[in-house]
């Protein structure tokens, strides 16, 4: 499998970095002109950062695992009283699926993409952009 197809895009990984999410990864997007998107390593992003300044972190499918909380707590649309929701993943055929539902399997919200990491990564973007968890900008 091909190193991009394990990270995150580098249009999702651009809407983390928006959001304020550490730029902390084993990898990164690199975007060089004239030619295309690249993952690169830490090592070799430390050595070009100084004078290359369109690097993202590409986060991992395990990296984005970690971001993501186990639980949230918030109010399901219609209800009136909080609920606590779990985190699940899952895959389906031919996409990942990342969803918060509760001990009915009523489903708080869900995520669906090509890749786990973009999946996750859906499902972390919209925490942040709810304010059900927040970035710990760096």
């Amino acid at each position: 499998m091909k190193l991009e197809n394990q990270v995150c895009s580098l249009e999702l990984a651009n809407k983390l970095k928006e959001l304020g999410v550490p730029q902390t990864s084993l990898y990164f997007w690199v975007q060089q002109k004239g030619q295309n998107p690249a993952v690169i390593s830490r090592s070799k992003a430390k050595r070009i950062l100084s004078w290359h300044k369109q690097i993202v972190s590409a986060f991992t499918s395990a990296e984005l695992g970690e971001m993501l909380p186990y639980t949230i707590v918030a109010v399901a649309s219609g209800e009136e009283s909080k609920d606590t929701w779990y985190l699940a993943v899952n895959k389906a055929r031919e996409w990942w699926n990342v969803e918060y539902s509760n001990l009915l399997n009523d489903i708080y919200t869900q995520a669906s993409e090509d890749t786990e990491a973009d999946a996750r990564v859906k499902m972390l973007i919209y925490l942040l952009e709810n304010n059900l968890i927040t970035s710990n900008k760096e």
